[in-house]
């Protein structure tokens, strides 16, 4: 606006001088402005607005790389304007900035005369608050050359690599404990006692390895878990595991191994091969395989609960024994007994699994015998004995067959529902029945028994069906 002002004066003044003319006093006039002068001041007027315009430019340049308020936080691109020249030729080359890029700014001045081309280096490390702008001038050159400006800005994208490490929990036992001669025991809670080991202390614990003639004893009030790990105990003279006193034990078959237990001697009151003065609970992914040779496979004095697991008994008289309960929940068991295959003096609760169970000889024994209520709920059940005790309650029908001409030992006995076979055994002892608990077993479905040779089918009705051949 300063410079139009001017303008308007100059004119303002020309007119004044014309006019000053036209009224007889051009001596004055040509006194104070001569024509020399006037063109100078028109040429100092003409390269002033040049200068203003110019530096305002420059104005604008510098305020859109830096001062851009409203944009900062939408666009992050850094921009590095070179000094303006008329003579000089400027390369810009920007990339997007970012906090944690590192970026190079090179300027490059040549002087066309001289040929000096000096050259500066500027590293930005950007902070995560906000991106650093570095503008870096060389200066140089002479007025008989143009300067030639090169600035450059590279953005070095960083290389992220993330690796995530899961670290498996390890499991803490309150000791290890390695089974043999002489038993190798790492923690607390655990004494030798020959081959064997005692387990005086409630907690968790560890055991693997073998013993030819031992025993592992539980004597505590507190509840006991034993991790299987691959264990074979034989015991001429008792019970492979003794739980004389906890307030519950329980044992896990750990997955991929196989525990063998054997027992021995004659003892009345230590009956099983695994016997406990209290509840017993086997569960985990691993096989149990039991030999009785005394009595009972598994003997407790309280409740049986099989969780899960792979369990094989082949016992002198029953399988699994309790005086209170027992339930099973899930697993596959098979039991060949002497007498019953399994017994409880008081409830029983089939509520999953798959179990395959023959009896014993003797004419008053069953393959499954409660003497309060049997409560079936789920899973399958296959059963050959002597006798049979019928559910009390059901949740889906259930079948038991007699025969009253008896079957010999080895018979192969088979289920087949609606044609299809669902399981085929072979029971170690003579029976006289069969039972059948199955929830693919339905009202209006056909039941096919075979025994040996022989084959009969019967057509299902609702829960109990019971029949004689």
């Amino acid at each position: 606006m300063k410079n139009y002002r001017r303008i308007l004066a100059l004119l303002a003044s020309f007119s004044l001088m014309f006019s000053a003319f036209s009224c007889g006093q051009e001596t004055a006039v040509e006194s104070s402005l001569s024509e020399d002068s006037i063109v100078e001041i028109l040429d100092e007027t003409k390269e002033n607005i040049e200068s203003d315009e110019n530096n305002n430019n420059n104005d604008e340049d510098t305020t859109d790389s830096t001062g851009a308020d409203e944009n900062e936080n939408a666009d992050n691109s850094e921009t590095t304007t070179a000094p303006a020249d008329d003579n000089n030729e400027n390369t810009v080359t920007t990339a997007p900035a970012d906090n944690s890029n590192e970026q190079t700014v090179t300027t490059v001045a040549d002087n066309n005369t001289n040929n000096n081309t000096p050259t500066a280096t500027t590293a930005v490390n950007n902070t995560p608050s906000g991106n650093a702008q570095v503008t870096t001038a060389v200066q140089g050159g002479s007025s008989s050359g143009g300067n030639k400006v090169t600035t450059t800005t590279k953005a070095k994208t960083p290389v992220v690599t993330t690796t995530t490490t899961t670290t498996a929990e390890v499991k803490v036992y309150s000791a290890e404990v390695v089974l043999g001669g002489s038993p190798v025991i790492s923690g607390s809670n655990v004494t030798a006692n020959g081959s064997g080991i005692t387990i005086t202390g409630g907690g968790d614990y560890l055991i693997s390895g073998s013993v030819a003639d031992g025993m592992i004893e539980v004597n505590t009030t507190e509840k006991v878990k034993i991790y299987m790990n691959g264990v074979t105990i034989t015991n001429s003279s008792g019970p492979a595991i003794q739980v004389t006193d906890a307030k519950r034990f329980i044992m896990v078959l750990m997955e991929g191994t196989t525990t063998k237990l054997t027992d021995g001697g004659s003892s009345t009151v230590y009956d099983g091969a695994l016997f406990s003065n209290d509840t017993v609970e086997i569960k985990g992914k691993g096989s149990l395989e039991i030999t009785s040779n005394n009595a009972h496979g598994i003997s407790s004095d309280d409740d049986i609960v099989i969780e899960n697991g792979n369990i094989t008994i082949n016992s002198k008289k029953t399988g699994l024994m309790a005086n209170d309960d027992i339930t099973i929940n899930g697993g596959k068991l098979n039991i060949k007994s002497g007498t019953n295959g399994m017994k409880s003096k008081g409830t029983m609760n089939i509520n999953g699994g798959y179990s395959v169970i023959t009896g014993g000889t003797k004419e008053e024994k069953s393959a499954v015998y409660a003497a309060g209520a049997l409560n079936y709920t789920g899973g399958y059940l296959y059963a050959a004995g002597n006798a049979m005790t019928a559910p009390t309650s059901s949740a889906s029908p259930y079948a038991v067959v007699g025969y009253t001409s008896g079957c010999t030992a080895g018979s192969n006995v088979a289920f087949r529902i609606n044609g299809s076979q669902v399981v085929s055994f072979t029971p170690n002892n003579a029976f006289r029945c069969v039972m059948i608990l199955s929830p693919d077993l339905t009202s209006g479905s056909t039941l096919g028994v075979s025994v040996g040779t022989a084959s009969n089918d019967f057509t299902i009705s609702d829960i109990a069906n019971i029949f004689t051949v």
